[in-house]
C-alpha cells in the first residue's frame, strides 16, 4: 500500500480541520435537514498515516500494488517479542499495592512487583495467574504498630524449607524477591530490615 489515489491528490498533507466534528458519523436525514457526516480530506489523511505507520515501523517499503503490507508489518513487529531483544531504553514493570487482609492473594496476570502494609498478622497465598519464568520483588512494610507476621501458602518454597522471619519493627521493610518455577513452585528469598 502507498498514498495513492484514482485522481485530483495533492503534494503536501490536508491541515487539521480548525472547527471538527468529534464523534461518530451519522448518515443523515433529509426529511429533517440534518446532514450526513463529511469525512473530508484530512480523515482519510489520518487513516493513511496510521496504516503506513505501521508498513513504516515493520522495515518495509510501500507499494501500491501490495494490499497485505500492514499484516505483513504487524508480523515483523510481534514477531520482535518472540526473539532476544535489546533496549535502548530502561523497561519498568508498575507496582502494583496489594490489598491487606487475613489472607493476602497476588494476581500475577497484573504486574511483576507489588508492595502491602501489613495491619495484622496475614498470610500470603498462593498467587493466582502463575507462568513459569515471573520474577519479582513484593515489598513488605510493617504499619505504624508493628509486631506482624507473615505465613505463606504451599507453592512458595525457601532456602532449607526455612522461611525468614518479618523484621517486626514499627514501620519496618523487608522486600521478598521471588522466581516462578512452574505453576505450583515459586522460589522466594527475604531481604530482611532494608534500610
Amino acid at each position: 500500500m502507498d498514498r495513492a489515489y484514482k485522481s485530483g491528490a495533492s503534494g503536501t498533507p490536508p491541515t487539521v480541520p480548525v472547527s471538527p466534528s468529534p464523534g461518530y458519523p451519522i448518515s443523515g436525514d433529509p426529511q429533517t435537514a440534518i446532514p450526513a457526516t463529511k469525512p473530508g480530506p484530512y480523515w482519510y489523511h489520518m487513516i493513511m498515516e496510521e496504516m503506513m505507520a505501521i508498513v513504516i515501523a515493520g522495515a518495509i517499503t510501500p507499494a501500491i500494488g501490495t494490499l497485505t503490507q500492514v499484516r505483513d508489518a504487524l508480523y515483523v513487529l510481534f514477531a520482535r517479542l518472540g526473539v532476544a531483544n535489546t533496549w535502548s531504553k530502561a523497561q519498568r514493570g508498575a507496582v502494583i499495592a496489594l490489598t491487606d487482609g487475613a489472607t493476602i492473594t497476588p494476581d500475577f496476570a497484573l504486574s511483576n512487583n507489588y508492595e502491602v502494609t501489613l495491619a495484622g498478622n496475614r498470610i500470603l497465598a498462593n498467587p493466582t495467574n502463575i507462568v513459569a519464568g515471573q520474577s519479582g520483588v513484593i515489598k513488605i512494610a510493617q504499619d505504624a504498630t508493628g509486631t506482624r507476621t507473615l505465613a505463606f501458602g504451599s507453592y512458595w518454597k525457601f532456602e532449607g524449607g526455612i522461611v525468614t522471619a518479618l523484621t517486626t519493627t514499627t514501620s519496618a521493610i523487608d522486600d521478598l524477591v521471588y522466581y516462578v518455577e512452574s505453576a505450583t513452585r515459586i522460589v522466594g528469598q527475604l531481604k530482611v530490615d532494608t534500610k
